[in-house]
């Protein structure tokens, strides 16, 4: 029988098969029942998902996330479970790179010079106040088209 040694973070990140090494270090992190074949096409297909709705995320975030479970005694009874951890470690603050108001570069560039160009107290206003990413894409893309930029 052939032993892993302890599995970290960026074993996982450089792995070519992340997902089977993700499972097998939340079972050596937190004691997980041993994997099954069906519990690896889960886990694939959950970690899938999350990454195309957290593009900001990476292995190191889900990483954090089984971290988060062993610090607050979580034991999730399959290794998939330990997605559905996501949100509250998140809401713990542990997961700060998954916050959706963090700065979209383009959008800020766009505002920028969009109040460089604009004279109406009520366009600047609302171009000044949009709080969060969505928010301040959406007026930035509402001023583009009804002043012909886009």
């Amino acid at each position: 029988m052939t032993t892993i040694g302890v599995i970290r973070p960026e074993d996982i990140a450089a792995s070519d098969d992340p997902a089977t090494l993700f499972g097998k270090y939340v079972r050596q992190t937190l004691g997980t029942p041993g994997m099954t074949l069906k519990d690896l096409a889960v886990l694939k297909k959950q970690t899938k998902i999350f990454f195309k709705e957290n593009p900001q995320g990476d292995w190191y975030t889900l990483c954090r996330v089984v971290q988060w479970c062993r610090n607050h005694k979580k034991r999730p009874p399959r290794v998939y479970s330990v997605l559905s951890m996501v949100p509250y470690a998140w809401a713990d603050g542990a997961l700060p790179e998954l916050n959706a108001d963090r700065e979209d570069v383009d959008v800020e560039e766009g505002i920028s010079a969009a109040l460089q160009a604009e004279t109406d107290k009520a366009w600047r206003r609302r171009l000044l106040v949009a709080s969060g990413r969505s928010a301040r894409a959406e007026v930035l893309d509402e001023w583009r088209r009804a002043n012909g930029h886009g």
